[in-house]
């Protein structure tokens, strides 16, 4: 258990890393657009629309470098989460509220990551019913494993929870 513990907190340190990381690289588009107007705005792995203004995309990344700097708060928060287990307090009121707390704001991630997905997708296709059927499909694609790994973490919440109830109603009988 202890190997499993290291190592996941060793990968959240990583994706935190990884997080902040691209975060600042949507953050230096946007000042590199800033202090250079003439050029348009481009991000490796980003498609945006021809009919976008550089403002519009500014806007965009911004909100989208602050999705990505809230997602790794939530991996910071879980990783105390992590420490705790590895120092074998499993059953804390502090774990199921940190895990609450990680598991209510991917609820919020994923609900801002589904909007921004659905209006970038919007945007690229012609409007008809069937795309904009398929550009909704696709923005729920991407929130579905969001909204499901959140259920979870709320579920683990609630057993550490109940498993905390009852363990301080054992510690009160002996």
């Amino acid at each position: 258990m202890k190997t499993t513990l290291k190592f996941l907190k060793v990968f959240i340190i990583i994706l935190i890393v990884s997080l902040v990381m691209r975060a600042l690289a949507k953050l230096y588009a946007i000042i590199h657009y800033a202090l250079d107007t003439s050029t348009r705005i481009t991000i490796e792995g980003e498609v945006f629309p021809d009919s976008w203004t550089n403002f519009t995309i500014m806007i965009y990344l911004i909100i989208g470098s602050l999705f990505i700097f809230f997602l790794a708060y939530l991996a910071f928060v879980f990783r105390k989460v992590i420490i705790a287990f590895s120092k074998n307090s499993f059953f804390s009121s502090e774990n199921a509220m940190q895990l609450t707390k990680v598991g209510k704001g991917l609820i919020f991630y994923g609900f801002g990551l589904f909007v921004l997905s659905f209006i970038l997708n919007f945007y690229l296709i012609d409007f008809t019913p069937y795309n904009s059927g398929r550009a909704f499909g696709r923005a729920v694609a991407k929130a579905i494993p969001i909204f499901i790994f959140s259920s979870f973490v709320l579920l683990i919440a609630s057993i550490i929870k109940k498993g905390n109830i009852l363990q301080s109603e054992n510690e009160l009988t002996i």
